[in-house]
C-alpha cells in the first residue's frame, strides 16, 4: 500500500507530513482524553489537514504512475514495421533519409547529411533535388507523418500537409500572427506562417 511507511520514506517531504499527520493524531486522541494541552477541536482540524495532504499527495502520485504505465503500453503496441517506398534520389543528397523510421509515433527523419556528397549542383540539378525532396514529403504524410524542422524552402510544403478542416491549425496561427505583428516584421513565412501582406507569396519557394 501507499501508505506503508516503507513507501513513504522514498520522499524525504511527505514522509515528514506523514509522520507528523501520526503524531497529531495521537494527540487528538490525548486531547479527547483530557490531557491534551489544546482544544481537541484545534488538533483535529490540523490532523484533517495534514492527512488530507498525505492522501492527496499519495494519490496525485498514483494517478501520475498509471497515466506513464498506460502511455508506455500505448507507445510499445503502437511500434509497427513500415513498408518502405524507395524514391530516386538525385546524387546531390546521397545520404538522404528516403523513407519514415520508428522515431516518434508520427513523425518522421528526412535528409541529415544533405549536401555531402558530389552532386548535380546546377540550378536544373537543386530543382530536381527539391522536386524529390516534397514527394518524401507527400509519400510520408500518405501515411500519417509530420515533418520536424524542415527547411525554409519547404516548410510551405510541411504546412500544407496539416490540411484538417481546410488547414484550421495554419489559419489560427496567421489570426494570432497577424493580431502580434500587424505589419508582418518578424520572419513572415516562417513554418508556413503568412501574415496577410505577404500572404501571397506562399510557394513562392517552389
Amino acid at each position: 500500500m501507499k501508505l506503508l511507511p516503507q513507501n513513504q520514506w522514498k520522499n524525504p517531504v511527505m514522509f515528514i507530513v506523514y509522520v507528523g499527520s501520526i503524531l497529531t493524531t495521537v494527540l487528538w486522541f490525548q486531547a479527547l482524553a483530557g490531557k491534551g494541552e489544546a482544544p481537541s477541536g484545534f488538533i483535529l482540524a490540523i490532523t484533517l489537514w495534514l492527512w488530507f495532504t498525505v492522501l492527496f499527495a499519495n494519490f496525485a502520485e498514483a494517478v501520475a504512475e498509471g497515466r506513464s504505465k498506460a502511455q508506455a503500453a500505448a507507445l510499445r503496441s503502437a511500434k509497427r514495421d513500415t513498408m518502405a517506398k524507395k524514391l530516386d534520389m538525385p546524387s546531390l543528397f546521397p545520404n538522404a533519409i528516403q523513407t519514415p523510421v520508428n522515431w516518434y509515433q508520427y513523425a518522421f527523419i528526412m535528409g541529415n547529411g544533405f549536401g555531402l556528397g558530389r552532386g548535380d549542383f546546377s540550378p536544373e540539378g537543386k530543382k530536381k533535388a527539391a522536386a524529390k525532396l516534397r514527394e518524401v514529403l507527400a509519400e510520408n504524410a500518405k501515411l500519417g507523418y509530420g515533418d520536424y524542422r524542415a527547411p525554409p524552402m519547404l516548410q510551405d510544403d510541411v504546412a500544407d500537409q496539416y490540411s484538417y478542416n481546410n488547414h484550421v491549425l495554419r489559419r489560427f496561427n496567421e489570426t494570432l500572427k497577424d493580431a502580434i505583428d500587424p505589419n508582418g516584421i518578424i520572419m513572415p513565412g516562417r513554418a508556413g506562417v503568412w501574415p496577410t501582406a505577404y500572404r501571397s507569396l506562399r510557394g513562392s519557394l517552389r
